[in-house]
Parts: C-alpha cells; structure tokens; sequence
C-alpha cells in the first residue's frame, strides 16, 4: 500500500478515457455474437440441437448487453471521480494563505 493520499487526476481521466475505449470496442458485440452464432446454428437440422443455440444465444444476448453497459458506466465513473476530485483540490486550496506571508515572490528582486 502507498502511505499516500490524494487522487491523480490526469492519471484518473487518461485511465477513464482508455476504460471508455474499451468499452466502445465492445459496442456491436451483441450483433456480432448474434450473427456468428447464426451462421453456426443453420446447419443444425435437429430441432433439439437448433433450441439449444436458441438458448445459448438467448441468455448470453442478454449477459453481453449488461457487460457493454457496465464497460460504459465503468468508463463514466472513472472520469466523473477526476473531475470531482479536481473541482474538490481548486475549491480547497482557495481557502489557504501563502506559507510565507510578508515574503516578496518576485524572484528577480
């Protein structure tokens, strides 16, 4: 474990906006399963064999829409925290004084 506390926020938003990449590769995915599995189930002339891809398709249809939306979700979560973090650190620092008041900034002089 780090003995650190805070949040990297640029770190945060890249790894939010990979984690949205992702999840927009994923987008399709239930058509493309779909499809395949189509073209895998035609030439089963049996109907036991033909209800069973029926069935495979059917729940896993369903397993692959859930898993596009939680990528999304996931994606969305990660960058909303930067972003909160973010707006958190400016409003706070706002409320702090300079450390060495009275001492000239100006390095030149």
């Amino acid at each position: 474990m780090s003995d650190e506390v805070g949040v990297n926020v640029v770190k945060g938003k890249s790894k939010g906006e990979a984690a949205e990449m992702l999840a927009e590769a994923m987008v399709g995915l239930t058509d493309t399963f779909e499809a395949m599995l189509e073209d895998i189930r035609s030439p089963a002339a049996e109907a036991p064999v033909r209800s069973g891809y029926d069935k495979f398709r059917e729940d896993t249809s369903v397993f692959l829409g859930e898993l596009q939306n939680h990528g999304l979700q996931l994606a969305d979560n990660i960058q909303s925290g930067a972003s909160a973090a973010a707006k958190n650190d400016y409003e706070s620092s706002e409320g702090f004084d300079d450390p060495w008041p009275g001492l000239s900034r100006d390095v030149n002089g």
